[in-house]
């Protein structure tokens, strides 16, 4: 895959995001990413045609060699308040994912050596409940190197309110409970990667070994507790964690 197909790649996923609507069909052959390091260049190259900053990034320790879970979230999809706009599943409900952010105080820059956890520990300014927002851009069939390079089924991010750091660092298993009306259902959310830090710890260097800087002031989400949470619209929702905090916001649907 050449340097111009990578372009063309990211510009056909930056339009279909500036849509916001679901568009399903597969990129055309030439632009489908073959490989990590071809899916990785499209991601950055979607990144720079774009007119705002990287405010965040997704990740998970990876579950398979070769399949790492990493990908820029854009400042201007980042929310927080008593209102979320979020472009709606097929299904007409809003798709979220109960997750932890920490926030970075510091420039993670590349360097010689890597970079330890407690280094990593030590630049963690404060934490928040988050909501990953989440958009399949493409049908369930289609291979992983091209969700990588569209982020990740990635829509934007929801930050809650802030949470005690030292609880968020030993919060392998939370609660959560959802309630929107008279509808309530309890999760028993584990972290996919035993503690939420860990995939942290392991996104600062396999970014900064491929030249990238993390900026003081991202932040950084490591990881559902309960996978995919589907949601009604325009009805105020709350999201305990229990033990931790709680979200209160409405998810109103975004139009183009």
């Amino acid at each position: 895959m050449d340097l111009n197909n990578i372009a063309q790649a990211a510009a056909e996923l930056a339009q279909r995001r500036s849509l916001k609507t679901n568009v399903t069909t597969p990129l055309a052959p030439a632009l489908t990413p073959l490989n990590l390091d071809h899916a990785l260049a499209i991601q950055q190259a979607t990144a720079s045609l774009r007119n705002d900053d990287i405010a965040a990034w997704k990740c998970l320790q990876p579950l398979a060699q070769n399949k790492p879970i990493v990908a820029p979230i854009f400042a201007d999809t980042l929310q927080q308040g008593e209102a979320c706009q979020i472009i709606l599943s097929s299904q007409g409900q809003a798709q979220i994912e109960p997750e932890i952010a920490f926030i970075l105080d510091q420039d993670f820059a590349p360097r010689g050596t890597p970079y330890t956890e407690q280094e990593v520990c030590d630049a963690i300014s404060h934490c928040h409940m988050a909501l990953e927002l989440m958009q399949f851009r493409f049908d369930e069939t289609i291979d992983f190197y091209t969700k990588l390079a569209d982020c990740l089924v990635n829509q934007g991010l929801y930050l809650g309110p802030v949470i005690d750091t030292k609880q968020a660092l030993q919060a392998s298993k939370i609660d959560i409970i959802y309630q929107q009306g008279s509808d309530s259902q309890c999760v028993s959310g584990q972290h996919p990667n035993a503690l939420p830090q860990q995939p942290l710890f392991w996104l600062v260097n396999h970014l900064t070994a491929r030249g990238i800087t993390l900026r003081a002031g991202q932040a950084v989400i490591t990881g559902s507790y309960a996978g995919i949470i589907n949601v009604k619209p325009n009805l105020t929702t709350r999201i305990e964690y229990q033990g931790l905090g709680t979200i209160e916001t409405c998810f109103v649907p975004l139009k183009n």
